[in-house]
This record gives C-alpha cells, sequence and structure tokens, in this order.
C-alpha cells in the first residue's frame, strides 16, 4: 500500500462498528490509507497532503484527522474518503494530534469498575 514508511496508525472506534475491524494509517509518502483486517487489504486512500502524513487520529464521530509537514491538518469523511476541511495557519510541520473524546473512547466501552448511572447527565459528567 504504502510507498515509505508508517508514522501513525488509529483504530477505528469500537462505538462506531464493533468489533472493530478497520483502522488507519499515515505516512511519510504523503497518503493515510484505510485497511480492514478482515478482508486484509486496503480500502481506501485519503490522499491531498502534499508531504508526509506525521500523525493520525481517527475521531468518536468518525471522521479522520491528519498532520502533516505541509503545516495542515486535514479532516476526512470516511465512507467515501472525502476531504470535508483543511485547517491551516501552521508555522512549522504538525507532529502530533490530540482529541477531546481520546479519554471517553479509552474508558467508556470497557469499563471494569461496573459503576452505574442514575441519569445520563450524571454519566456525562
Amino acid at each position: 500500500g504504502h510507498k515509505k514508511w508508517i508514522t501513525g496508525i488509529s483504530w477505528e472506534p469500537v462505538h462506531l462498528s464493533a468489533p472493530c475491524r478497520r483502522f488507519v494509517s499515515a505516512s511519510k509518502d504523503g497518503d493515510a490509507r484505510i485497511w480492514d483486517v478482515a478482508l486484509k487489504k486496503c480500502v481506501m486512500c485519503l490522499s491531498g497532503h502534499t508531504l508526509a502524513v506525521t500523525c493520525v487520529k481517527w475521531g468518536g464521530d468518525g471522521m479522520i484527522y491528519t498532520g502533516s509537514q505541509d503545516c495542515t491538518i486535514k479532516v476526512w469523511e470516511t465512507s467515501q474518503g472525502k476531504l470535508i476541511r483543511e485547517l491551516k495557519g501552521h508555522g512549522h510541520w504538525v507532529n502530533s494530534l490530540a482529541l477531546s473524546t481520546e479519554y471517553v473512547l479509552r474508558t467508556g466501552a470497557f469499563d471494569h469498575t461496573s459503576k452505574t448511572y442514575s441519569s445520563p447527565e450524571e454519566m456525562k459528567k
């Protein structure tokens, strides 16, 4: 798939599709690719960066976020791989990304404490 080395990988959040079988990889070749582990192949290529993709995150909203040496962050939808937003303004490479949903994604589906909540509002807190 990729023509150069891989710089990052992010799994599709489990609450979007269980069991989780897709992940996205970012590469020095300037592309991000969505892979299906059951099919054992690349199912979509996200191209649009002009330099290496340094980081990638698959967000809880279903969008994929890529940061690049071209000083941009691009936001992609995952059904057709279309670019939906481009964030410009960095003075140098974008080396890392963080999403506000990461804690919820890491703990929400695998809550081993068996805590029960009295209301949806309490659960959100």
